[in-house]
């Protein structure tokens, strides 16, 4: 089943999942990762998303906290092993954001 992006976030992010992204960097380059999304942030012309950020392929112990453009994530795959605590006014944010990708519930 391939789902949207946008979809695949919101039920990452409902059911406390952390979800697997391919991200287009500014030089080019793809970057492949880990996140949890902890905030949005609507802009004029994109979502900012405030999320953890893991890369399992490095040799590091913790998650970096980082923001990320909506439009520059390519792919999104949701990491059912895993699991974080969703801040309450996230999941307030969850309709706007359907609302803005056109989603429906």
């Amino acid at each position: 089943m391939n789902e949207s992006i946008g979809k695949v976030l919101v039920k990452a992010i409902r059911a406390g999942k952390w979800v697997y992204i391919t991200y287009a960097s500014n030089s080019e380059s793809k970057k492949y990762f880990w996140i949890a999304v902890e905030d949005m942030e609507f802009g004029l012309d994109d979502i900012r998303l405030i999320a953890s950020m893991y890369n399992p392929d490095k040799n590091i112990d913790s998650a970096i906290q980082g923001k990320l453009y909506f439009s520059k994530i390519l792919t999104a795959k949701i990491l059912d092993f895993t699991e974080y605590d969703v801040p309450e006014l996230l999941l307030n944010k969850l309709e706007p954001l359907g609302t803005v990708l056109g989603i429906t519930y």
